[in-house]
């Protein structure tokens, strides 16, 4: 009797034992190489592996460490090697994107058929948490902002030198009126050079620059003009929403803070950054770091404390829960550690990381049906997904799963913060060059463009000045004449005056013209080779000339910063890849390349330049049709010269 039962007892440990090793081996995750042995330095090991037992749920400081190794690696001209580093340096980091790239670059010079692989994880990588999208977006966003400022006053410098000729003749216009020294011709000049010496700041330039182009430019150019200066407006108007990611780039501010806890394992330094918050507004998160800190480093007791102090101050704090569980789960109370899993479900059912946690529960309380359940649906809502981005919790060997600030919840405590803040990011930036506050800028723009618009209305005739009809040359209705039918500068009218023949003032007119412009264009195409975008401005192709403008300012501050302008505040001195200099290079030559190819408008050369009503003369024409012989109509201009040579 007594043998039987113990036979019966024995069998039914061996099945339920038998069915733990088939639930874990279906639902678990699965058995890896241990990376860390592939790490050749024993100081790094020795630190990668004190990370692990503080608790570390990412390896941030060695995927950095390796990269750097394999950045001199790779300088050094052994590219397998290097890719050797790289590899174990992506695989030990779920969210590093630098070596994806690294690796995908060599590869695809190497014609390695994995490039397209690690490049599109690189692409995944970039944003994949809080502390990489801050550090992009801030970086972009200030790219952004000082590309189109910068963009905006090239343009209007290139069209100031297009439409000079006629600024500089109404200003030598209406001085030489009033006044005989200097000379008029210099006082535009003069006018400049006097302005760059007061250095007024790039906001009083670029609203002089509006001021003085908007009567003279044509409807393409101020279209384009507007749109970029509502951009400019729009930055510096919503100047103070930047804020929210100074966080990214500040060590000292809160979400810094809690964030490094996602990236580090527990030590004193971090600790103790996170103990002296005294924000009465973010005492729900502390409480939640604090507790998460200690359940890390063992000390349960203390975070059962934190956890429960948390969640008594917010009721939607999923992770609160969660990591509360963990400390029950640990303390074998499992009914608790399944009510705390069960909380984070009620606020988010899709949490992979409470289901997985419940099923682990239900494995130690002997009922598999249930945990069987709630680890497929763990693995339904993407629990491998968690740990490919995780590989620090694989080498943790971690029977459940904690979890630090979502990215989100960082993005809410970034925006909760910054509202508290006067001073802008921006601004302290871009004061020394603007010498104006940066969110003055887009009403000092703004102004200028509305007082641009009405003044080119109402005083219409004070800015008035066109290009003659005849050589181009800058005139205005005070020294023009139109009594050809053609509006034609002083030297142009000087040049047919007194004469009654028509033949004769079109032959005169149409050598003049192609004299000056043959001369100015000449002068202008050397002068537009070096200057980016001025090609398109000047030939009339605003748009293109805009976009060109925008490329070659947008390569050129990446080279000159060298990379990132906001660094990562912990992050490694890396070089700059060589490869990236040559890229921004080539796009700049490339630019240049193409705007060189750009011809100007050619006019054509032979045609009558009066009008017709100016021109036709029955008694005249009455006459030569008597007198001469019908002759064959010249074909080539040459011989049509000749001819009319001839006739006079």
């Amino acid at each position: 009797m007594n043998r039987l039962f113990f036979q019966e007892v024995k069998a039914s440990h061996l099945y339920t034992a038998l069915l733990s090793v088939i639930v874990s081996v279906a639902f678990c995750m699965p058995a890896v190489a241990n990376s860390l042995d592939n790490i050749s330095n024993p100081n790094l090991k020795e630190f990668t592996s004190n990370e692990l037992r503080r608790g570390a749920p990412s390896l941030y400081t060695t995927s950095r460490v390796l990269y750097r190794e394999a950045i001199e690696t790779l300088e050094s001209g052994d590219w397998e090697k290097a890719r050797e580093k790289l590899t174990l340096c992506a695989t030990i980091s779920g969210d590093y994107a630098d070596p994806m790239f690294t690796l995908a670059r060599v590869e695809l010079m190497h014609a390695h058929p994995d490039f397209l692989y690690h490049l599109i994880e690189g692409i995944k990588r970039t944003a994949g948490n809080y502390h990489r999208q801050s550090l992009l977006a801030i970086n972009l966003l200030f790219l952004i902002v000082c590309a189109t400022t910068v963009t905006l006053l090239m343009a209007m410098v290139i069209l100031l030198w297009k439409y000079w000729r006629l600024i500089e003749h109404r200003i030598n216009e209406s001085y030489s009126k009033r006044f005989a020294f200097p000379p008029g011709r210099f006082i535009g000049s003069l006018i400049i050079i006097s302005l760059l010496f007061m250095r007024l700041g790039i906001a009083i330039y670029a609203s002089l620059l509006i001021l003085s182009l908007w009567p003279v430019i044509n409807k393409r150019e101020r279209t384009a003009l507007s749109f970029l200066t509502v951009l400019v407006i729009a930055f510096s108007l919503s100047a103070p929403f930047s804020n929210v990611l100074i966080p990214a780039v500040d060590e000292g501010s809160i979400t810094r803070r809690f964030s490094m806890m996602n990236m580090s394992g527990v030590d004193g330094e971090l600790y103790n950054s996170i103990r002296t918050i005294d924000n009465r507004d973010f005492i729900a998160e502390k409480d939640f770091a604090l507790g998460t800190l200690n359940y890390r480093l063992g000390r349960y007791d203390m975070a059962r404390q934190a956890l429960l102090s948390s969640v008594s101050r917010r009721s939607d704090f999923p992770q609160a829960y969660l990591n509360l569980g963990n400390v029950y789960f640990m303390q074998a109370d499992y009914n608790k550690a399944l009510a705390g899993y069960q909380s984070v479900i009620a606020i988010d059912s899709t949490s992979a990381l409470a289901h997985f946690n419940i099923g682990q529960a239900y494995i130690n309380k002997m009922l598999f049906a249930q945990s069987s359940r709630a680890l497929k649906k763990a693995s339904v809502e993407g629990i491998e997904k968690y740990r490919a981005g995780h590989p620090a919790v694989m080498l943790r060997d971690l029977t459940v799963y904690d979890e630090g600030f979502p990215t989100t919840e960082l993005w809410s405590i970034a925006w909760r913060e910054s509202r508290g803040q006067n001073d802008i990011l921006f601004d302290k930036l871009l004061r020394p060059y603007l010498l104006i506050p940066f969110g003055w800028l887009g009403y000092v723009l703004a102004a200028a463009l509305m007082t641009a618009m009405v003044l080119s209305r109402k005083t219409l005739a004070l800015f008035t000045a066109f290009n003659c009809e005849n050589c181009g040359s800058a005139t205005c209705p005070e020294c023009s004449e139109d009594t050809t039918g053609l509006r034609l500068c002083a030297d142009c009218s000087k040049t047919i005056r007194g004469l009654s023949s028509v033949k004769v003032m079109e032959a005169l007119l149409r050598h003049r013209r192609q004299k000056v412009s043959g001369s100015r264009s000449s002068r202008k195409r050397l002068k537009t080779a070096f200057v980016p975008g001025s090609t398109w401005l000047m030939s009339g192709k605003t748009h293109r000339g805009i976009i060109a403008i925008y490329v070659e300012v947008s390569a050129a501050l990446s080279l000159i910063w060298a990379g990132m302008y906001f660094p990562d505040p912990r992050g490694l001195p890396l070089t700059d890849p060589f490869f990236r200099v040559i890229f921004l290079i080539s796009v700049i030559l490339v630019v240049h390349l193409i705007s060189l190819r750009v011809r100007p408008a050619r006019e054509q050369k032979n045609f009558r330049v009066l009008p017709p009503d100016f021109r036709i003369d029955p008694v005249v024409e009455k006459e030569t049709a008597t007198e001469r012989p019908a002759s064959v109509e010249p074909k080539t201009n040459d011989q049509r010269f000749e001819t009319f040579l001839d006739s006079l």
